[in-house]
C-alpha cells in the first residue's frame, strides 16, 4: 500500500509542477503564430517591449477592459487619429487575428506571461 501511495503523490507532485513534456501557454500553434507576428510587425515599437504601452497604450489592458469584437476592430481598422494603423487585410495580422486576440487575453488573465515563448523545435 506504501508503494501505490508513494507513487500517486510523485505522480501529482510532477503533474502539478510540470516536466518537459507539459504543454506551455504557447503551445498553441495560432497563439505562437500570433506571438510570431507580433514581433514581425513590430507592434512594441509603440507599445512597448512587453506591450504594456509606450507612446501607445497597453495591449495587455486593452485585451482585458475590451470586449473581443473590439479589439478585433481596434487592430484590423486602426484608429489613425490616435496614430494606430489598421491592419485589415495585411497577410500576417489579418489570418493571425484570432491568435493574436487569445494571446492578449492570455496576458490580460495571467495566463501568458511576457517572457513565455513558443517553442522553438
Amino acid at each position: 500500500m506504501p508503494l501505490i501511495l508513494t507513487a500517486g503523490l510523485i505522480v501529482l507532485v510532477f503533474g502539478t509542477l510540470g516536466s518537459p513534456s507539459a504543454a506551455g501557454p504557447l503551445d498553441d500553434p495560432d497563439v505562437a503564430s500570433a506571438w510570431r507576428t507580433l514581433r514581425a510587425m513590430d507592434c512594441a515599437r509603440c507599445h512597448g517591449a512587453s506591450y504594456l504601452g509606450s507612446s501607445g497604450p497597453s495591449i495587455v489592458e486593452y485585451a482585458r477592459a475590451q470586449s473581443r469584437e473590439a479589439f478585433l476592430r481596434a487592430v484590423l481598422d486602426g484608429e489613425p487619429a490616435r496614430g494606430m494603423p489598421g491592419y485589415r487585410g495585411n497577410p500576417l495580422v489579418q489570418p493571425a487575428i484570432d491568435g493574436i486576440y487569445r494571446y492578449f487575453k492570455g496576458r490580460a488573465d495571467g495566463v501568458i506571461t511576457a517572457d513565455d515563448r513558443p517553442d522553438l523545435r
